[in-house]
């Protein structure tokens, strides 16, 4: 998607792919296009960005089974 991210003005495409979300940043800087992958940047499995909120989430909630049921694991 296109996207103010730096709220500056000036558009650059996050894109987000797979199950397990690997998302990066294009930016066009000194007439060359500059990608950062930011699953690499904040060593974590998954990212996603939020648009409303513009924010990058970063991490994944952990659930063990216990009997039929999944609870979470802190």
């Amino acid at each position: 998607m296109e996207t103010d991210i730096e709220q500056d003005g000036t558009n650059v495409i996050v894109a987000t792919v797979g199950t397990a979300a690997q998302t990066s940043i294009y930016k066009i800087k000194n007439a060359h296009i500059v990608a950062t992958n930011l699953n690499e940047t904040l060593e974590a499995q998954e990212v996603t960005y939020d648009k409303e909120s513009n924010t990058f989430v970063s991490g994944v909630k952990i659930w063990r089974v216990k009997g039929e049921e999944l609870v979470s694991s802190k």
